[in-house]
Formats: structure tokens, sequence, C-alpha cells
């Protein structure tokens, strides 16, 4: 293969059986390493622990009720009673609702259908990077280590608790087109990515946020780097019906936007400024392992209220390849070429690191919370799962590389660098077994179904033994253990959800003004006589547990 394979162009070498059987391997070994690893074999287990992706599963079923005709308003999901707008309190999912809903329609539980919508974007993810690797001119063994690490890397186990996050499969595409339009400026290649951003916008607003943080960074230093050979005529001044339809793209995508934008925007507000920083990645953020790898922590952060959000170590051979990239900025390549394609995602790796995390006084990033709406995405670190990508072309190439020096000792010679290289990827992103001496480091990463039905059909059955419930509200003295009144929300949420019913219960990101987790039955008839309850909601109450005299459970 060409050293400088442009963007876009068929390899001079094609694959054979045995490039096609590493790539397959390779997403094989990252599958059954961390996705397969938490559901587990028997499928017995689900994604994080008993409350954000339980909130996730009882979202996406709400979604799926309503394109069901069994709920009236798609926006209007049954928790907080008698609350409006509360799907909009949280990610909608309406991008990956057509999955979950599809596994639903096949015949699968709640439950089940929400290990298959957890599951099958990690098949998504490897596709779609092993595509774009493979479309910026890379050969086999890098397209499998760079997919691997895309699809499979540590620092997506740190956010086993927000499975909303995991499905990115739009974010290769979105980069690859936008790396094209720069090349040759066609229309097809601007809707393209403006078309991936927006409905990944639609996945999960947060990565959708982030892959458009990650584009203008890209554009950034593009620029700064290659200006010179940039097309800036076709760019600035294409003519009368190419702007045309250029603006028509940008605004057309600007629309697709604007009812997700507002239908969020009309319910979560603003976050204090300290808190999105108080969270931010630390400088030693981005060398702190998640807590489910199998190599040993380099460092720790002391708050492991916040160690989701702090893990972002992506790996040894991540660093080393992103390190060794930043270097690529000073050859004398053309653009487009190999080695300008790893100094723009090195580079974009490192300056949106720079850009996100504090350094004492100096936080670069502090401008973009102070925008209208900024401040609304709270945990910033989340953007290392977008970073992966550009982090997984750094790798690609430079195994491109070591797979290219191997080929002077033939064919033999080319196949062992490729699989030992892989190999060598692979154990960088090992994740501690489920069981034995480090089983325990899996407590908040998996939980098991049969504990959760067994805990929403014990609240079902109570409310069952009423002769027409109309609506249910579980006491938080229900829940048992330290987070038990918050998990008794997703409880009675998903067994009031089952019957068709709605509650006063509820949990989300963002809670509706006044409520609260009610202790007693005057605050509870308080919120709903407050909010105009109709007599007939009233007359089927259901109230389940004893109330309390402990002041608010509600901490957030």
């Amino acid at each position: 293969m060409s050293q400088e394979t442009d963007v876009g162009e068929p390899e001079a070498i094609k694959w054979g059986v045995g490039g096609w059987a590493l790539v397959v391997a390779a997403f094989m070994i990252g599958f059954i390493n961390f996705p397969l690893r938490v559901v587990g074999w028997q499928f017995d287990h689900l994604p994080g622990d008993a409350i954000d992706n339980r909130l996730n599963n009882f979202i996406l079923e709400h979604g799926y009720r309503y394109v069901t005709g069994r709920a009236n308003s798609f926006w209007d999901a049954p928790a907080f009673y008698p609350s409006q707008r509360i799907t909009a309190c949280s990610d909608a999912h309406l991008g990956m609702l057509p999955v979950y809903a599809a596994f639903r329609v096949a015949g699968f539980s709640p439950e089940g259908a929400f290990q298959g919508w957890f599951l099958l974007p990690f098949a998504l993810n490897f596709a779609a990077a092993a595509w774009a690797i493979r479309r910026l001119g890379i050969g086999y063994a890098g397209v499998a280590a760079g997919a691997y690490v895309f699809a499979f890397a540590i620092p997506l186990t740190s956010q086993l608790t927000h499975a909303q996050l995991y499905p990115r499969f739009l974010v290769p595409p979105a980069v690859v087109f936008g790396w094209e339009f720069l090349r040759l400026p066609r229309t097809s290649r601007l809707a393209a990515c403006l078309g991936c951003l927006v409905y990944q916008v639609y996945v999960s607003v947060y990565i959708g946020y982030f892959l458009a943080i990650l584009l203008a960074i890209g554009l950034f230093i593009s620029v700064v780097r290659y200006g010179s050979q940039l097309p800036w005529g076709e760019l600035i001044r294409p003519g009368r019906q190419v702007w045309l339809a250029h603006t028509t793209v940008l605004v057309a995508a600007g629309l697709a936007l604007l009812p997700l934008g507002l239908a969020h925007g009309r319910v979560i507000g603003s976050q204090i400024t300290d808190f999105v920083r108080a969270i931010a990645p630390s400088p030693k953020s981005w060398v702190t392992p998640s807590q489910f790898a199998a190599v040993v922590p380099l460092l720790t952060e002391p708050n492991s209220q916040l160690e989701g959000e702090q893990q972002l170590f992506p790996g040894f051979t991540a660093i080393l390849a992103v390190g060794i990239g930043l270097f690529a900025v000073i050859w004398s390549r053309p653009f487009g070429g190999r080695a300008s394609v790893v100094a723009v995602a090195a580079w974009s790796v490192f300056v949106i690191g720079l850009l996100v995390t504090p350094f004492d006084l100096v936080w670069l990033y502090r401008p973009l919370v102070d925008l209208p709406g900024g401040s609304s995405i709270r945990a910033i670190g989340r953007i290392i799962l977008v970073l992966l990508f550009p982090i997984a072309i750094a790798i690609a190439a430079g195994v491109d590389v070591v797979v290219g020096w191997a080929r002077r000792f033939g064919r033999t010679g080319t196949a062992l660098a490729g699989v030992l290289a892989v190999a060598i990827v692979a154990a960088d992103q090992l994740l501690s077994p489920t069981d034995g001496v480090r089983a325990s480091t899996w407590v908040n990463g998996r939980l098991s179904r049969d504990l959760v039905v067994a805990r929403q059909n014990q609240i079902r059955d109570a409310i069952n033994r009423h002769p027409d419930p109309t609506l249910v509200y579980v006491f938080p003295s229900v829940g048992e253990g330290p987070d038990g009144w918050v998990t008794v929300q997703i409880d009675a949420m998903r067994a009031a959800q089952d019957l068709g019913i709605p509650c006063v219960n509820g949990y989300s990101g963002y809670r509706p003004p006044g409520w609260d987790a009610f202790r007693d039955y005057r605050s509870l008839m308080v919120w709903l006589q407050s909010h105009q309850t109709p007599p007939s909601k009233l007359a089927g109450l259901v109230v389940i547990g004893e109330p309390t005299q402990e002041k608010s459970f509600w901490i957030w």
C-alpha cells in the first residue's frame, strides 16, 4: 500500500481472507471482553447500576408504548405525575428508539429489549469505525486495531451507568465526510457530514455536542497547518448555485435540530458553572484507568462519586500513538495523505484535552459554559468517548506502518506483525473478570436482571390488589440500603408503566420544581392538589409503603 493513499480512494493492496478474518476476530475479542462480560453468557445481567440505566429503559419503553399507541404523548412520560414534558428531562432516545422497538416487536421483554439495545451499538460502532478508517486508506491490521479501540476501549467502561452514550456510530462517518469535504467541497459530502451530526444529536445530545466540538477543532487545525493547500476558491467562492446548495444544507441541519433543542431547552435550563468545573477532567484523569480495567491504576481520584467522569485513560498504546502523531504535523506531506490525517487527529485530541481540562485558574472551556445552555452539558469529561475516534486513527496508522515494515519478511511476517499489533492493543484494553478476586469491581457495572424484575413485580402485585388503580406512589421507606430510596423510584416507575398507570414517583437528571421524594401523606397530597389532580385520579390512588418523619430524601 502506498504511504500516502488519498482519502476515499481504494487501497493498492486488496484485503484477503486473512485480513477480513483479523478484523472479525478483533470484533469478537472486544465483544466478549466488554459488552458480553457485562450482560453475561446467560444474559442474566443488565448494564450499570440500579438507577440511571433503568431510567433509560423506562424512557425507551415509554417511546415504544407511544409508537404502538399505548401512550398519548411522547414528551409526557408517566412519572412525576402530574408534571409534563418529563421525557425532555433526560435523553429522549429518539435516535435509538427504533432499535429498542424492534426488539420489543420481536417479542422481547422490556429488560430483554434493553439488553439488545445495549449490545447492538457495539457492533455498529465497530463497523462504522472500520469503514471510516479503511476509507482513510489504512490496511486491515490498522482497521482491526483502530475499530477495536473506538468500539471497546477502557474509557467506555467508566460510563456503564450511562449506556445512552454508547451509540456513537455516526462519529466516524461524520469526521470522514468532513475531512473529504475540506479536500473536495462537494455539497453531498457537506450534507453527509451534517446529516451524521444531526442524527448523532438525536441519538445522544452529549455525543452530538462533543462531535461538533471535534469537527470544529479539526477544521481549525487543518486551516492552521494545511491552510495553503486547502481549496479556498471552492470553499469560499464556490459559485452561486453551489453556495445556495451549501446554504440550504446548513439551514436544513439547523431546522432539523430545532425541535429537539426546544423540547429540552424548555425543561433543562442551566447548571451552576462551578459544578460543571468540579466534575471536569483533571490533568491526572487522563492517566487514571477505569476501575474495571485489568491494568493497575496509575492514579486515583479521591472523590468516589465522580469516578466515572474522572477515569479517562485510553490505554498505553493510545497515549503512545497520539504522542507520536503530534510530530506528524512537521512532516512535509500533502493534505489528504496519511501523515496529515494522523497529524490532525492527534492534535485534535491534544487541543481538546487542553480545552476541557482546568489548570488552576486557567480553564479554556469556561466561555462555552457561559453560553446560553452551555452549562447544561455537565459532564464534559465524556468527550473522551468521541476522542476515541481520532485516537483510533492514530493507532490504526501506527499499526499500518508496523505492518508495512514487516512486508519485507513476506506474507508470514506481515501476518504475524498484524496479529501481534492487534493482540497488543486488545491486551491494553483488557478488563477484569466478573468472578474471582476482582469481581467486586463490577458491583456498579452490572445488575442482576432477576433481582430487578422481582422488585418490579412486588410493586406491581401490590398495585393489582386495588380494584381500579389509576395512580401510584411508593414511599421511599420501601427501599433498602443507602440508595434504596432512589432505586424504589425506578422500581415504581417501571412497575406502574407495565400496568399502563402513571406514578408520582420519579427520577431523572432534572426534577420538576416542587417535586420531592415525599415522605408523608400530607406532602404527597399537597403536591397532587396544588397541581389540580382530577378527583378520578385521586379515587384510584395506590400508596405503597409507610410514611416517615425523616427530612427530605432528595439530595441533588
